[in-house]
């Protein structure tokens, strides 16, 4: 079945890299960090060498879930040390972000793809949408192009939105750019402030600030210590033990290195969805482009006898006041398949259409209402019947007597979707 609709093929590879493949990334990145925490250990200590396997283990938990910890000056600690003191009740503290790394990437990737959820709902109520039905795949691309032609004027003349030349489609799509770059934008000031050093101006500044003094070796900032001396209680009759232990969290340098990719990837889709936006604004706006793809397209040895000159004057007024961005976006997503011809063959019938070129309109899906005839009337009577093409609205085609034959269909049975 051949299949065009114009809120299908209009995502461009930005809006793809936001609504697609983004959000895929980070659920991935997030999954994989999460996979890592579980299936390796996140943290290894230094005990005492009466604690039991089973105090081990509770002290690698309380560590690793604890919210008081210390990072040393230096990134290694040389020195085993670990000390034990009897204190009141805890007191408050921050747990650590490399904790929640799995989280926030998933988190993430949920709401990078809320753009994406609203624009898929909006786009099946939206933009052009043109059908042909399977037992008409045989018919050639002049006949195809002339029935996509009445269904577009059927079209034009039942829009609703058409300001400065831009219909719905192009005003949502605009929208939902806009909603891209606001998305990715957001997240990367988030992710910027929780994992940059304070006196820090950005994330990515800072891990290539640590690889510049550490002669191109990657070494984690504090955000993500690798090394670190943690406080956790065991209860004792009616005193509470604490116990201060030296730890190492071999996998934080693998999680800082994927932030710091993912801050980098943030990057690149703002400065790509802005200059997409960019260009896809001006492009819709500016009537020139319009102009060019209308005059490129048009038809003009068919159009010898048109009642309209066929002047830059007349097919700038066309192209802009008649089709509008809607139409020519759809048109240029038709033509990017592969069917040039059949563009050129729509917008030559659009303009005998517009302009009253046409001898015969196309005879397409019959809907027979008698304009007139006599009550209680025997016998053949001559009334009229009216063929309309596209759209419920549709378009009179022509009239033919009731007891006529009716000549058969010359086009492919168009439906709107």
């Amino acid at each position: 079945m051949t299949n065009w609709a114009s809120s299908r093929t209009a995502e461009g590879w930005v809006d793809k890299l936001n609504g697609r493949w983004t959000p895929w990334i980070f659920l991935l990145l997030g999954v994989t960090a999460f996979l890592g925490q579980v299936y390796f250990s996140p943290i290894e200590c230094m005990f005492p060498p009466e604690f039991t396997p089973a105090a081990v283990e509770y002290g690698k938990a309380r560590c690793y879930a604890a919210k008081k910890i210390t990072t040393p000056k230096n990134s290694e600690l040389s020195v085993p040390r670990f000390e034990s003191k009897t204190v009141g009740p805890d007191s408050g503290g921050e747990r650590p972000l490399y904790r929640y790394i799995s989280f926030i990437l998933i988190v993430q990737a949920v709401f990078l793809r809320i753009p994406f959820m609203i624009w898929k709902l909006g786009e099946g109520r939206l933009g052009i949408h043109f059908h042909v039905s399977p037992g008409n795949i045989g018919h050639d691309k002049t006949h195809l192009g002339k029935s996509l032609a009445v269904y577009l004027k059927n079209w034009i003349q039942n829009r609703k939105v058409h300001i400065l030349s831009l219909g719905s489609f192009v005003i949502f799509h605009l929208f939902i750019k806009l909603l891209y770059f606001i998305s990715v934008s957001i997240h990367l000031g988030l992710l910027n402030g929780l994992l940059k050093n304070e006196g820090v101006i950005s994330f990515d500044s800072q891990v290539w600030g640590s690889k510049s003094d550490n002669n191109s070796k990657f070494h984690t900032s504090s955000v993500f210590p690798q090394h670190i001396m943690c406080e956790y209680d065991i209860q004792f009759l009616s005193n509470k033990r604490v116990y201060t232990n030296q730890c190492t969290l071999p996998l934080n340098p693998y999680l800082e290195q994927m932030m710091a990719v993912v801050w980098c990837w943030l990057v690149l889709c703002i400065a790509f969805t802005a200059a997409d936006g960019f260009l896809y604004f001006w492009g819709a706006v500016l009537p020139y482009f319009r102009t060019q793809f209308v005059k490129c397209n048009l038809l003009t040895q068919d159009l010898g006898s048109s009642k309209e000159a066929v002047m830059d004057q007349n097919i700038q007024r066309f192209a802009n006041d008649h089709l509008g961005e809607d139409l020519i976006d759809f048109l240029q997503e038709v033509q990017s398949n592969g069917n040039g011809y059949v563009v050129m063959e729509t917008i030559t019938e659009l303009w005998k259409i517009h302009f009253n070129d046409t001898q015969a309109p196309p005879v397409g899906v019959r809907s027979l209402q008698p304009a007139s005839a006599t009550p209680g009337a025997t016998g053949p009577t001559t009334s009229s019947h009216t063929e309309t093409l596209g759209s419920p609205q549709g378009l009179v085609a022509g009239s033919y007597p009731s007891h006529q034959a009716l000549p058969p269909p010359v086009y492919p049975t168009i439906q709107k979707s």
